[in-house]
């Protein structure tokens, strides 16, 4: 059993998108690309919008919006030394991938949720993977190798098995980080590379509204030959970052990646490259 030490921050989400219900493919596309020119105007070189052919056809954007706050008013735990960390010059820029570069192929992985509202799983389970790999290089041990299943953390089991939430329709990262502390986690790499105990079911970019599996306390990979309860990780400590930017830039330099949630507009659907700022919804 190996005990991880990590935080986590949450932001509230609510939803201003738009639906594109009863309109023809080319209806669709027309309007996001007049979404995509409005917010280029706005924007003024800070951020750039893109069409996503794929993003405009879909009747509902808020299938891939799945996050549904419920955090307890009283934290039920809080992290370690949180408010005791010392306070570190926080430079202009500042990249994960480079400030632990050699983590950084497993930072720069990144999961595709597929049709699926499970931002909150995905997130989670990523956040988790990268701080696992710079845990250890902070122990003094070698980084995991990009190319080893056994160091990716499973986003199938906290959408399914996560208690109280809602799989592809949605859940609060809260509870997913809970669930790898008293439940622990297994490993499970995305669907393309399909290993560890158990893969992402999903397949990239899909059309499909996914739903989740039941919650099966076994590996879904018959190929994978390490026990499922031998194969969970557990954390030691879950809790929040204060809610200022100093706070969560220093925690990002010291640990590595966090979760958030944010308030998603109509323009942020077709967001390219740059520092996005909403500029409508």
């Amino acid at each position: 059993m190996i005990k991880i030490i990590f935080l986590f921050l949450i932001f509230a989400q609510i939803y201003y998108l738009s639906s594109s219900a009863n309109l023809t493919e080319k209806e669709k596309l027309d309007k996001a690309q007049k979404i995509v020119d409005k917010a280029n105007a706005k924007n003024k070189g800070k951020w750039i919008a893109k069409l996503h052919d794929r993003i405009a056809k879909l009747e509902k954007h808020s299938v891939m919006l799945g996050a549904k706050l419920k955090v307890p008013k009283k934290q039920v735990s809080t992290p370690e030394k949180t408010n005791l960390r010392r306070k570190r010059s926080i430079p202009a820029s500042f990249d994960v991938r480079t400030g632990f570069s050699s983590c950084a192929g497993i930072v720069g992985m990144i999961q595709d949720q597929s049709s699926c509202g499970d931002c909150w799983a995905v997130s989670t389970a990523s956040a988790l993977t990268d701080r696992y790999c710079i845990s250890q290089v902070k122990k003094g041990n070698s980084a995991p190798l990009k190319t080893n299943p056994s160091v990716y953390f499973s986003a199938l089991e906290l959408m399914s098995c996560t208690p109280g939430m809602w799989g592809c329709d949605g859940g609060d990262p809260y509870y997913a980080w809970k669930y790898t502390q008293t439940s622990g986690l297994v490993t499970g790499t995305n669907y393309t590379w399909n290993s560890g105990c158990k893969p992402y079911p999903f397949p990239p970019h899909g059309s499909t509204e996914y739903t989740a599996p039941s919650c099966v306390s076994s590996c879904t990979s018959s190929a994978w030959n390490v026990a499922y309860t031998q194969d969970k990780k557990y954390t030691k400590t879950t809790g929040y970052i204060q809610s200022n930017v100093a706070a969560i830039q220093n925690e990002i330099m010291a640990n590595g990646s966090v979760v958030a949630a944010f308030d998603v507009y109509d323009d942020f659907m077709y967001y390219s490259s740059g520092v996005y700022q909403a500029n409508f919804g």
